[in-house]
C-alpha cells in the first residue's frame, strides 16, 4: 500500500490526476485524455506561458530483486493546436547488467520507431 500525505495546496491531487492523465492517454489517445475529466485541453495542462512538451518519467520496479523499467513519455502539440506523442521510449537494464545504460527496447519519435545503436556497452538513438 502507498500513502501521499502533505498540507492542503501541496499537490496531492495533481499527482493523482498525472497518473489518471497518463492511464487515460495509454486507453483513449493523448487527445482525449487532454479533454477529459474537466482537464481542459493540452493548453490548460501544460504550465501558462509555457511551450515547451510535457514529459512524464516512471521508474517501476516489481520487487526488491527485479531490474526497473522506466518508461518515458513527452506530448507535444502540432501546429493545428492538437496534442500527440512526440517522444515515448521504454527502458530496462539487460539481465545480469549491473552498469551502464538500460537498453531501449521501445522507442518512438512522433510515432516512429528509431533505430538503435550499441557503442560502446550504451545504447543510442539514431
Amino acid at each position: 500500500m502507498t500513502a501521499v500525505i502533505g498540507k492542503n495546496g501541496v499537490g496531492k491531487s495533481t499527482l493523482f490526476d498525472a497518473f489518471g492523465f497518463l492511464a487515460d492517454a495509454l486507453k483513449s489517445g493523448v487527445e482525449e485524455a487532454c479533454d477529459s475529466r474537466g482537464r481542459g485541453g493540452f493548453k490548460r495542462i501544460r504550465a501558462q506561458g509555457q511551450k515547451e512538451p510535457i514529459e512524464f518519467e516512471i521508474y517501476y520496479k516489481e520487487d526488491g530483486n527485479a531490474r526497473p523499467i522506466t518508461y518515458e513519455i513527452a506530448i507535444d502539440m502540432d501546429s493545428s493546436g492538437r496534442p500527440f506523442v512526440l517522444k515515448e521510449r521504454l527502458r530496462q537494464r539487460r539481465k545480469g547488467q549491473k552498469h551502464g545504460w538500460p537498453f531501449s527496447f521501445l522507442v518512438l519519435n512522433s510515432g516512429k520507431r528509431g533505430c538503435l545503436e550499441r557503442r560502446s556497452g550504451r545504447s543510442s538513438n539514431r
